[in-house]
């Protein structure tokens, strides 16, 4: 059987919305995988979210039918609610 092949799909500068847009598409049977370009503790990063590229177009409709703001990917991925809403 053939391995899926990953295609970038979004990037954070944290993990936690990278994690939280994850779970979302999971969710909606869009399997989905985060990595992390940090090399070192303490250095910027950016997390990609990655989705198999015969998906790419279904994770954009999941994306775009979800109507997910930050504050609410921000409280899926810390638990807390923003002070900004």
């Amino acid at each position: 059987m053939k391995e899926k092949e990953w295609q970038p799909f979004e990037s954070f500068s944290d993990r936690g919305s990278a994690e939280a847009l994850a779970a979302v598409l999971g969710s909606e049977g869009v399997p989905a995988r985060v990595e992390s370009s940090e090399l070192v503790a303490g250095i910027e990063a950016r997390y990609r979210v990655l989705v198999p590229s015969s998906l790419v177009h279904r994770a954009r409709w999941v994306l775009a039918d979800s109507d997910l703001t930050d504050s609410e990917l921000d409280y899926l991925a810390t638990g807390k609610l923003s002070d900004t809403d």
